[in-house]
């Protein structure tokens, strides 16, 4: 959990959203947020519900993963060129 000028964050993965919205897990989705003192210590846990915080929150894009068949790219590093745009 860290503080951010006008209030917290904490991040939260594509995955752990799209459970917390699914059917069979909706209803007992909590967020357990640890809050710090100002030397770092732990000083209070609390217990969110997921439905009751997401309308009070920003949900902003943080990362994404990339993954991919490093095979697809040996033919072009191997004759040192460049493969071609795929056309859209």
């Amino acid at each position: 959990m860290a503080k951010v000028c006008d209030g917290h964050r904490f991040f939260l993965s594509d995955n752990e959203h799209q459970t917390s919205l699914s059917p069979e897990h909706k209803d007992g989705y909590y967020f357990y947020l640890v809050f710090f003192d100002g030397s770092r210590n732990p000083a209070e846990l609390v217990a969110i519900f997921a439905d009751k915080l997401y309308p009070k929150a920003e949900m902003l894009p943080s990362s994404y993963e990339i993954r991919f068949d490093r095979k697809d790219f040996e033919k072009a590093r191997k004759a040192n060129v460049l493969p071609e745009k795929p056309e859209e």
